[in-house]
């Protein structure tokens, strides 16, 4: 019960984080086409294959986990079939650049996303290019020590309130 409420708690905090307006304006051809720019020369389109990589990563950990016994070349297409099968899946109709597109059409207009080009065209941002991978990987893993010291913390404070109200978990 105790891990169901903190799943609860960490849906519910993420929940209500940024939240923009919705760009009311449809997703033209153009406007696809420099949102596609935009996730190439931000790296977000880097990142997908990153994602990818890592999930045909682990899919191939847990089956090797599971079957240790398959011979290691038969590993070895193994890994790189699943490697190159997520990375199409990138960018088959309805894989990750296209919904990343839907997404960046959704919150960002046409404008946003020219100025943003523009941006990423100067020295500061080819240098924020260069840094947001570093600094999304020590945000996470930062993220993941804070969360874990404050759980608890939270987690008591939630049981005690339980407590008070005649709610025992």
């Amino acid at each position: 019960m105790k891990r169901l409420l903190m799943a609860a708690l960490c849906v519910f905090s993420l929940a209500g984080w940024g939240r923009p307006v919705l760009s009311q304006e449809s997703l033209t051809p153009e406007k696809r086409q420099d949102i596609a720019k935009l996730l190439e020369i931000s790296g977000a389109a880097s990142m997908g294959k990153l994602f990818g990589q890592a999930m045909a990563k682990q899919m191939f950990e847990t089956i090797r986990s599971l079957r240790p016994d398959i011979p290691a070349e038969i590993l070895k297409l193994l890994e790189e079939e699943l490697t190159s099968a997520v990375e199409q899946a990138l960018f088959d109709k309805g894989g990750y650049l296209e919904i990343a597109t839907t997404i960046y059409g959704k919150y960002l207009s046409h404008d946003d996303i020219k100025g943003l080009l523009a941006f990423y065209a100067t020295p500061l941002g080819q240098k924020t290019i260069s840094v947001m991978p570093i600094i999304a990987q020590e945000s996470i893993a930062a993220g993941k020590q804070w969360g874990e010291a404050i759980g608890p913390v939270i987690m008591e404070k939630v049981i005690a309130r339980f407590r008070q109200k005649g709610i025992e978990l």
